[in-house]
């Protein structure tokens, strides 16, 4: 859905730049009250601002799942949430998993400075392949399952 409202699209921008954002500040940097960004948000764009919000900061999370080894409590305090049992509730909601459990499912192969047999092990580990296989396929490692 693309808005037509201009102060639309710079919330739209700065929930993107920084996703833990209140409705209250985004509406003050749109010269908008809380209830009137809300109101045009969910005019233009048909889900309410809190509901954006919430599933932007849970693919956030998802994407620091994926791409680093911060704790889980960090990772909840990084995307605005502040008790983990509250973001773990909204993300089994939204992945159907645990934030531990999207991790490892997800959670890309850090190669650099693997030797290729560590990188084939590790593969092997994974993708219960044996090592045999993993050697043959070891181009696999780059891919997210």
């Amino acid at each position: 859905m693309c808005p037509h409202d201009l102060r639309v699209w710079q919330v739209l921008k700065a929930i993107k730049v920084n996703p833990v954002q209140s409705i209250s500040d985004l509406g003050r940097q749109v010269d908008l009250s809380k209830s009137w960004v809300n109101h045009r948000f969910k005019t233009e764009m048909g889900v309410t601002l809190g509901v954006f919000i919430a599933e932007q900061r849970l693919e956030m999370a998802a994407a620091l799942l994926r791409s680093t080894n911060k704790q889980i409590k960090e990772i909840t305090h990084a995307v605005g949430y502040e008790h983990e049992p509250s973001f773990v509730r909204a993300f089994k909601r939204r992945f159907n998993c645990s934030p531990g459990v999207y991790r490892i499912m997800h959670k890309t192969l850090i190669v650099a400075g693997m030797s290729e047999e560590e990188r084939n092990r590790v593969l092997a580990m994974r993708n219960s392949v044996s090592l045999e296989d993993a050697n043959k396929n070891a181009h696999l490692l780059t891919e997210t399952t």
